[in-house]
């Protein structure tokens, strides 16, 4: 279980834009949340995502799609606790964060700048 320096900037990198449009998105539900707070929460998410898989290597097998849906639950279970916000409001915060990347990256790409759009790739 080696982790690479590229995979520990891609890490921040995603997690900055992350928390860029979750910030924004929590700005839409009328929680006043700090930046920095988006930041670590989601940059805590991230990291447990990234070590959720090596669980194989302890002797526990799974398939993917039930690490799939154990990523899904301790994301949920992260920002809920760490934004201190409701079931409701964390599954619009979830539901919402890609889709407004989406909508930017559509716009984004139809103005003409595609160099902005390698960043949306990361997510």
């Amino acid at each position: 279980m080696v982790i690479g320096i590229g995979e520990i900037i891609n890490t921040i990198i995603s997690t900055l834009i992350t928390s860029i449009f979750a910030y924004l998105v929590l700005k839409l539900l009328k929680e006043e949340r700090s930046f920095l707070r988006v930041f670590i929460v989601i940059l805590i998410a991230n990291v447990v995502m990234i070590f959720l898989p090596y669980l194989s290597m302890l002797g526990i097998p799974l398939p993917w799609f039930v690490y799939l849906i154990i990523s899904i639950l301790v994301s949920l279970f992260i920002y809920k606790y760490g934004l201190d916000l409701t079931w409701s409001r964390t599954i619009i915060l979830v539901i919402l964060t890609p889709i407004i990347v989406f909508i930017i990256t559509f716009i984004l790409a139809s103005l003409g700048l595609g160099a902005i759009l390698s960043l949306g790739s990361l997510i």
